[in-house]
């Protein structure tokens, strides 16, 4: 179902549909795929065929960084770093950017 929705999402091979994409994204999403759960934070995030919600962003960052996805731990960070979608916070901040950065470069670079 994730690798559907790239189709969908990416126009390749089938016409440009973020609804589609969506509809495909959440299936995997709801069945635990930490990368569809990313991918339905991003599409929340920046309302891509959807009406924005950062609320709705961190509550699926949230269940892909909890399963370790780091671009998701990463993201989150920066949500409750800026207070978008949640109450800010710099110690859940560090927190999250910290698990990020163990296993990559990008949040070692935000992490300073």
């Amino acid at each position: 179902m994730y690798y559907v929705g790239n189709l969908f999402q990416e126009c390749r091979g089938v016409a440009l549909s973020n609804a589609k994409a969506l509809r495909f994204f959440g299936k995997a999403a709801n069945r635990g795929h930490f990368e569809s759960q990313y991918k339905m934070g991003c599409i929340f995030r920046e309302g891509d065929g959807v009406a924005q919600s950062d609320v709705k962003a961190v509550q699926w960052y949230m269940k892909a960084a909890e399963q370790g996805h780091a671009m998701a731990q990463c993201d989150l960070s920066t949500m409750f770093d800026e207070g978008f979608g949640v109450v800010q916070s710099a110690e859940k901040a560090v927190e999250w950017c910290t698990k990020a950065a163990n296993q990559g470069p990008k949040a070692q670079f935000n992490l300073g």
